[in-house]
């Protein structure tokens, strides 16, 4: 789509309206691809660690935990007994993604129920 612009195929304006940005925006990111190229295109904060991150001591802490009090614990109760017993305010989501990376635990899809239709009559 950018290319297009860039040779002059189609204004700004037009393509501001297929691809329902405001034209302004159009015009900052043609600007940032004559100035870096094609990586013009990609968000800035692409590969960047989040704000958010919890701290790597608290990580390694937490798993330790679970290896030594909660092995056999799914991340909701897990997640329940640290908050009771260690004080660690966890999400359980994320104790499941910490914990699915340490080799700890694994994803499991529910299995379905077989249903069997009753016979009519």
């Amino acid at each position: 789509m950018f290319s297009i612009i860039m040779e002059g195929e189609i204004t700004q304006a037009r393509a501001a309206e297929i691809v329902s940005m405001s034209e302004r925006q159009i015009r900052r990111i043609v600007k940032r691809i004559r100035e870096c190229g094609d990586e013009g295109i990609q968000h800035r904060s692409r590969g960047r660690q989040s704000n958010r991150q919890k701290p790597k001591k608290l990580k390694e802490r937490v798993i330790k935990l679970y290896r030594e009090r909660y092995k056999g614990f799914g991340p909701t109760l897990a997640a329940e007994k640290l908050s009771e017993m260690d004080a660690i305010e966890i999400s359980d989501e994320t104790l499941r993604l910490w914990l699915i990376k340490a080799g700890e635990w694994q994803k499991r899809r529910k299995g379905r129920t077989h249903r069997q239709w009753r016979p009519r009559g």
